[in-house]
């Protein structure tokens, strides 16, 4: 069970990339990195999910004195010390356990780089071995109710098991990669 929502999950994530930002400058990453509609969050959401953070201890806030826009006194956040360690377990999570097209593991892609590179290369590992099995697994229960399956149904399992061996492609592919660069340097 993952401690944050993907909302809370992406503002972390943003602010560790940026050492600090206000929520204007926020919803502006969000904005111009085309993260909006990829990660379903809208500008009213950040600022909800920026008072939940700081409520929960895992952000903290201060009076920027570099304000540039109208309007009242912006905050700038950053990660607490607690923030930063409950990011790194969501990443491990995130990379490691959560099931194919889950939004979760591409929003752990985004910060990857705050893991040891062998750490992050474990966990990817791990996801593959999780996904082969749940492919077996699916494949097993398609192939053992088949007769009782509508065509519908088919579609549902063939349309998962295809999202899984793509997944599974993707990750072959960005081990070998990683292999490539750990073994040039």
């Amino acid at each position: 069970m993952s401690i944050l929502n993907n909302n809370e999950y992406m503002i972390l994530s943003l602010l560790w990339s940026a050492k600090t930002a206000s929520g204007y400058k926020l919803n502006a990453t969000i904005k111009d990195r085309g993260y909006r509609e990829w990660a379903d969050i809208g500008m009213t959401s950040v600022y909800i999910t920026l008072k939940r953070l700081e409520h929960k201890g895992l952000i903290s806030s201060h009076m920027t004195m570099n304000k540039t826009t109208q309007g009242p006194v912006a905050k700038d956040y950053f990660l607490t010390s607690n923030g930063m360690m409950i990011l790194k377990e969501e990443t491990e999570k995130g990379l490691s356990e959560t099931r194919e097209r889950d939004r979760r593991f591409d929003l752990a892609l985004l910060v990857i780089n705050i893991l040891p590179l062998e750490k992050a290369l474990a966990l990817i590992k791990k996801r593959k071995l999780y996904l082969i099995s749940e492919q077996k697994r699916l494949s097993e229960l398609f192939a053992g109710h088949k007769q009782n399956i509508t065509f519908n149904g088919a579609l549902l399992f063939r349309h998962t098991l295809q999202f899984i061996q793509s997944e599974i492609k993707f990750l072959e592919e960005l081990i070998n990669q990683w292999k490539e660069i750990t073994h040039d340097h």
